[in-house]
C-alpha cells in the first residue's frame, strides 16, 4: 500500500524543483504552494463548479449507461440485429465526439441540455459496445445448460447473460465515466455555462489566473480518479466471482 504513494510524492517533489529552479516561468508553472493557496482561497467557487460538473455528468451517465446496457444486451443476443446495426455503431464509435459539438448546440441550445445530451451519447456508445461484447462472449454451454433447465428468455437474460457479462460491462462503464467527464468539461469550456470546472479552467487561463487554473485541473483529475475507484469498488461487490 505504501508504495502507491511514492509516485505522487515524486511528482510533487519534481513540481517543487521545477517551479523554484527557474527552468519554467512562474507565469506558466506556479509552485504547489501557490496552487494550494488558490485552492484554499477559492474553494467555495471551485466546489460549486465541481458540483455543477458532477451534476451534469451524473445525469448523462445514468441515461447513457442504462440505455447502453439495454441496447447492448438486445444486440448481443441477436446476431441478425447486431449485423443490421454493426456499421452504424462502428461509424459513430469512430467519429470524434468533438465534431458533434456544433450539432448539439444547434439541436439543444447552449444550456445544460446540450452538455448532458452529448455526454450521454458518449457514455451510451462505450457502454453499448462493451455490453455487446460481454453478452456475445458468454459461453454457449452456459446458455444451453440454462435452457435445458427450463430457463425462459427473460430469465436467461437476467440470470445468465447479464450477470456473465457484468465484468465486461463495468469495464466499459469505467471508460465511459472517464470520457464522459472529459466531454462535460470540454463542453463547459466552449458551449457556454454559468458554472463548471471547464468554465473555471478556461476563464482562469484567459485572464492568466494560472494558480486557479491549476487548482481546477487538479480537482478535475481527482474527480476522475474517485469516480473510477467507485466503479471499481462496485465491480468488486457486484462481480465478486470474476476474481478481480
Amino acid at each position: 500500500m505504501r508504495s502507491r504513494f511514492w509516485g505522487p510524492i515524486a511528482v510533487l517533489l519534481g513540481w517543487f524543483v521545477v517551479a523554484y529552479s527557474g527552468l519554467v516561468s512562474r507565469l506558466l508553472l506556479p509552485s504547489p504552494v501557490e496552487t494550494a493557496a488558490a485552492l484554499s482561497s477559492g474553494y467555495r467557487v471551485l466546489w460549486w463548479d465541481l458540483a455543477a460538473t458532477l451534476g451534469r455528468l451524473c445525469v448523462a451517465f445514468a441515461i447513457g449507461s442504462s440505455l447502453g446496457v439495454v441496447t447492448g444486451t438486445c444486440l448481443g443476443m441477436s446476431r441478425k440485429l447486431y449485423g443490421f446495426f454493426e456499421l452504424v455503431i462502428d461509424f459513430f464509435r469512430s467519429l470524434p465526439v468533438i465534431t458533434l459539438f456544433p450539432l448539439a448546440m444547434i439541436m439543444f441550445g447552449l444550456g445544460n441540455l446540450s452538455k448532458v445530451a452529448l455526454t450521454a451519447w458518449t457514455v451510451f456508445l462505450l457502454t453499448v459496445v462493451n455490453t455487446i461484447y460481454g453478452v456475445r462472449q458468454v459461453p454457449r454451454t452456459r446458455v444451453l445448460a440454462a435452457r435445458t433447465l427450463g430457463a425462459r428468455k427473460l430469465s436467461l437474460v437476467f440470470k445468465v447473460l447479464v450477470p456473465s457479462a457484468i465484468p465486461t460491462i463495468i469495464g466499459g462503464l469505467r471508460l465511459a465515466v472517464s470520457l464522459g467527464l472529459v466531454v462535460v468539461i470540454v463542453t463547459e469550456m466552449f458551449t457556454g455555462t454559468a458554472s463548471g470546472l471547464g468554465k473555471r479552467i478556461y476563464d482562469a487561463g484567459l485572464i492568466y489566473e494560472i494558480p486557479t487554473m491549476y487548482a481546477a485541473i487538479i480537482i478535475a483529475g481527482f474527480t476522475g480518479f474517485a469516480l473510477n475507484k467507485i466503479i471499481t469498488l462496485a465491480e468488486g461487490r457486484v462481480a465478486h466471482w470474476s476474481g478481480k
